[in-house]
């Protein structure tokens, strides 16, 4: 009879305790009892990481595809790969202009460097953020970051920006050398007007150093025609390859009201040279 009562306690205890850790399952949470991290916490990939910690950069920034300008920053769709300072319309501060000048890109060392101490990286810029110093915190939210980009993304472009160079080594025969080469006798009727020394000189027009990659309509000490803004506005965003043979074609044709006085250049093996050599100005 007590082996009875001794057995019907032990399953009373058992009873109460599977119920007692049943209910702080149940209502843990609710109650704020579990303070250990859950299971997703622990296998919380980058980019899901870097996805909260970008809701810091919300107040200033604009994440989504419309690219909205604010008071404060410039969008940050795309921003990976994109050269700095390159956002048109937007008011940035002369030390990022003059980082984007010198072919300035935001790749990930750039970006990591940055978001760690952007006072330090870019002395003088307006970025009010201190800097994110957890290394493992920065390469989270630059992953997130690579996510901001267009379905219609074409990285076939650049390929296809960069034939347009290879190419004219097939139909002449000749050596890059020699193109550059021809490109810089070329380029002697650009020097009246511009400055193509590591000086980068505004003398007439701006100076061509570095002007292949460089974002249109953002050199430090010239006055840009307002219909050459224009065309940045609309879309003109990186001198490439392209549109450099587009302008040298027919300066006025593309950008009409230019004040550039060139009436272009219509021979296209001797616009591809010249934009052969104008690469070569690093």
């Amino acid at each position: 009879m007590d082996g009875n009562k001794d057995f019907l306690a032990v399953v009373l205890t058992v009873v109460g305790v599977l119920g007692f850790v049943g209910f702080f399952q149940f209502f843990g949470d609710e109650l704020g009892v579990h303070s250990g991290p859950s299971a997703v916490d622990v296998v919380m990939s980058p980019v899901e990481l870097g996805k909260r910690i970008v809701r810091n950069c919300t107040p200033c920034h604009d994440l989504t595809s419309t690219r909205r300008l604010t008071r404060v920053g410039p969008p940050l769709w795309e921003v990976v790969g994109r050269p700095v300072a390159s956002v048109p319309e937007y008011k940035f501060s002369r030390a990022l202009l003059q980082v984007g000048q010198q072919g300035g890109v935001w790749d990930e060392p750039s970006l990591d460097q940055y978001l760690a101490d952007p006072k330090e990286f870019v002395p003088g810029n307006k970025m009010a953020f201190a800097g994110l110093h957890d290394a493992a915190e920065r390469r989270a939210l630059i992953e997130y970051l690579k996510t901001l980009i267009s379905p219609k993304e074409n990285l076939v472009a650049p390929l296809i920006d960069q034939a347009i160079l290879s190419l004219s080594a097939d139909e002449d025969g000749s050596s890059f050398d020699e193109r550059v080469k021809r490109g810089r006798i070329e380029s002697e009727k650009c020097g009246a007007c511009h400055d193509l020394s590591s000086e980068k000189k505004v003398i007439i027009g701006p100076f061509l150093m570095g002007v292949v990659g460089r974002p249109a309509g953002r050199v430090v000490g010239f006055d840009f025609s307002q219909p050459f803004m224009e065309a940045v506005a609309q879309g003109l965003e990186v001198w490439n390859t392209k549109n450099l043979d587009q302008f040298l074609t027919d300066p006025k044709a593309m950008i009409s009201g230019t004040k550039m006085v060139c009436v272009g250049i219509k021979d296209q093996q001797r616009r591809k040279d010249l934009i052969t050599y104008l690469k070569t100005l690093k």
